[in-house]
């Protein structure tokens, strides 16, 4: 005989109301979790290196067809004074940042 047991209650996966900074959104992981980040309901922050902003645009073109806000911002991870700026620039958009990715990388392709 099976028991009755309760059925288990899962938090809301919604973020709505909360503003997302998604590091290297430009591409890959990073892009597809910011476009889910703003299905679900959160204001994004794309951030991309300088010379791939054309890419956080994107991203940013293609998060706004979902009725939420996106601002793409240039930041390289590698200069201290690049983060310090982005974080000033979102503050100002935003007031708050609720949700970090960390997703910028690279690739270095190497023989073994």
């Amino acid at each position: 005989m099976k028991a009755d047991l309760p059925k288990p209650s899962f938090p809301s996966m919604r973020v709505e109301d909360k503003v997302a900074l998604v590091t290297g959104a430009g591409s890959g992981l990073g892009k597809s979790v910011a476009l889910a980040l703003a299905e679900a309901g959160a204001d994004l922050i794309l951030t991309e290196l300088p010379e791939r902003m054309e890419h956080a645009r994107a991203t940013a073109r293609l998060a706004k067809e979902t009725g939420k806000e996106a601002f793409p911002v240039s930041l390289d991870v590698t200069f201290l004074k690049s983060i310090k700026l982005m974080v000033v620039k979102a503050l100002e958009r935003f007031d708050k940042i609720d949700i970090l990715v960390n997703h910028a990388g690279i690739n270095v392709a190497k023989l073994a």
